[in-house]
């Protein structure tokens, strides 16, 4: 990483809000969402500055401008916001990981792997071919490097768990419990002007992924509870893994939302028998006026920093889901229930 310039939260706040009020999203977005062909997509994308409009790459280029921007900001950033930034950035090298692990321990997958990774010069970078073709565990171990380096002895575990019983949910979602260990320490870490904040942030997020998880379960998969106890992210805002574990005996979609707090309560009811995708986003969407409205409070401007991650992740996700829905001709009045934040 380079050095860190530092500068005021009011010069960043200044930047950060132009932007944000130059993101793809209001009438852009919508004209995206219009576009009803690929071709006319593609041209829309290269329009806005998009080098990569091929679905091929396109995803992988997304999240290579959001890491971009992240670092930006990170290289402006004191230690211990930059810490954090790096956390999140790090979010690349954990989703990685799980796709090397899949096509690793599970070989039958035979999609070409360099499509699906995204390399960063900030982050590791994995010896691809070396890993896959590992005569056992300790040589992958070997030859596998880490983001952080405590991450040696619980990647160490996951892996080798995963080793033994090739069950690559699980391997998935400990690596995930990881990922958010290190970011909410990073956030517990922050500043004191925006650090309640930022881990209120984090953990409403892991709240949300646990949920999705539970109402997954509940409509999808109907794992027993002794399964889903191990696969939550600890240290949720709002639903402790004790809860979640009480929520996960519930027969019905319904039943877990009448015993939800009132304020997912509230936000789930009328989406009880609807697409799942529809609660899911509602989540979302949440979420995302959650940062928002720190991201808007002028009284405090270093909330903006922590703020802007989630907003960003949001624009990202919406240009995603957008590529997806036209190249599978998905209605454009359908498409605008997926978005965040729109």
């Amino acid at each position: 990483m380079k050095p860190l310039i530092n500068v005021s939260h009011d010069f960043i706040f200044t930047k950060l809000h132009g932007m944000w009020a130059n993101a793809i999203r209001g009438d852009a977005l919508q004209r995206l969402i219009k576009s009803t062909t690929v071709e006319n997509l593609q041209r829309e994308l290269t329009a806005l500055g998009f080098a990569e409009t091929r679905r091929d790459s396109f995803h992988k280029e997304l999240i290579k401008r959001e890491m971009a921007i992240l670092n930006s900001i990170r290289d402006q950033l004191g230690r211990r916001m930059a810490a954090f930034y790096d956390a999140l950035i790090a979010r690349v090298y954990y989703e990685n990981l799980k796709t090397i692990l899949n096509y690793r321990f599970l070989p039958e997958l035979e999609a070409d792997i360099t499509a699906l990774l995204v390399e960063l010069p900030w982050l590791p970078e994995f010896p691809t071919s070396a890993l896959l073709k590992t005569e056992d565990v300790d040589a992958f171990l070997s030859r596998l490097p880490l983001a952080n380096e405590q991450d040696a002895e619980p990647l160490s575990a996951i892996i080798r768990e995963l080793n033994d019983s090739l069950d690559i949910m699980a391997a998935e979602c400990a690596v995930d419990q990881l990922f958010y260990a290190n970011l909410l320490a990073r956030a517990r870490a922050a500043t004191l002007d925006v650090r309640s904040e930022l881990c209120r942030l984090v953990r409403r997020e892991i709240d949300i992924v646990n949920l999705c998880m539970l109402l997954r379960n509940v409509r999808t998969y109907h794992l027993p509870l002794e399964r889903m106890s191990t696969l939550w992210i600890q240290d949720g805002d709002a639903l402790p893994v004790t809860f979640l574990d009480a929520l996960a005996t519930l027969p019905s979609h319904l039943d877990v939302v009448r015993h939800l707090p009132r304020r997912f309560q509230a936000l789930l009811e009328p989406f009880v028998t609807a697409d799942l995708y529809l609660s899911e986003n509602t989540l979302w969407n949440a979420m995302f006026q959650d940062a928002l409205l720190l991201f808007r409070n002028f009284d405090r401007p270093a909330l903006s920093i922590a703020a802007y991650p989630f907003l960003l992740r949001s624009e990202t996700l919406n240009l995603s889901r957008v590529f997806e829905g036209v190249h599978f001709g998905i209605p454009s009045r359908d498409m605008r229930d997926m978005m965040i934040g729109a």
